[in-house]
């Protein structure tokens, strides 16, 4: 697959909220830098690469954080940044490559919930709660 069609199906997925991505609990959860990042919707940097923040959320209607990744042309993705709301904290297990199969994933945790939530990203892919 042209690495074009691979970013175009990241975006359409990410901008139509396929793939399950769990939007959080109402305002009083809401964390106000992620809320600016995902209204800007996807932006391009200088490189022509697509930036893309997505909302996570645990079950229960927990409002965890975001994520921020890089999707180049090529179909690479990697993680540009990670932020979480108060007592949560999280364990980066890929943060992605320069390949066409790189990934992002993430763990969540915040113990005196007693939840937990991951996040995994990759060109065509995308996977949360």
């Amino acid at each position: 697959m042209r690495p074009s069609r691979l970013l175009a199906g990241l975006l359409v997925s990410c901008s139509l909220g396929l793939g399950g991505v769990a939007l959080g609990a109402g305002p009083a959860h809401a964390n106000p830098v992620c809320d600016a990042l995902i209204e800007q919707g996807f932006v391009n940097d200088a490189q022509g690469n697509a930036i893309i923040t997505n909302n996570v959320a645990a079950k229960g209607g927990f409002d965890v954080g975001c994520v921020q990744t890089r999707h180049t042309p090529t179909g690479a993705t990697s993680l540009v940044k990670v932020i979480v709301n108060p007592g949560w904290t999280y364990t980066v297990r890929s943060s992605g490559g320069v390949g066409s199969g790189s990934k992002v994933a993430v763990d969540f945790q915040n113990r005196a919930l007693k939840a937990k939530s991951s996040y995994m990203i990759r060109a065509g892919k995308l996977v949360s709660g």
